[in-house]
């Protein structure tokens, strides 16, 4: 069984959050923007988009998304990354 701290090393190298509904969604953004990264009209676009799910990339200085299940190494659910972030 993996510790606590082996859990959070590979939470920590997921590359995208799964968001499933305009709450998530917002949420992520909010986080994002006071930690400094940038979204631009992404907010508007995704919400405008009604597509869900979503993966958010968050780890660059801006948000990246995709609305495929398949293209990133790792996926985290909006919940396991919430309480982590």
């Amino acid at each position: 069984m993996k510790s606590f701290n082996d859990y959070l090393e590979t939470v920590k190298s997921i590359k995208f959050i799964t968001v499933n509904d305009h709450e998530e969604l917002d949420k992520v953004f909010d986080w994002a923007e006071s930690q400094g990264k940038k979204i631009g009209t992404l907010r508007q676009g995704l919400h405008d988009l009604k597509k869900f799910p979503l993966y958010l990339n968050v780890d660059g200085d801006v948000v990246g998304w995709t609305d495929h299940g398949d293209r990133a190494a790792g996926y985290i659910s909006f919940d396991k990354w919430w309480i982590i972030k």
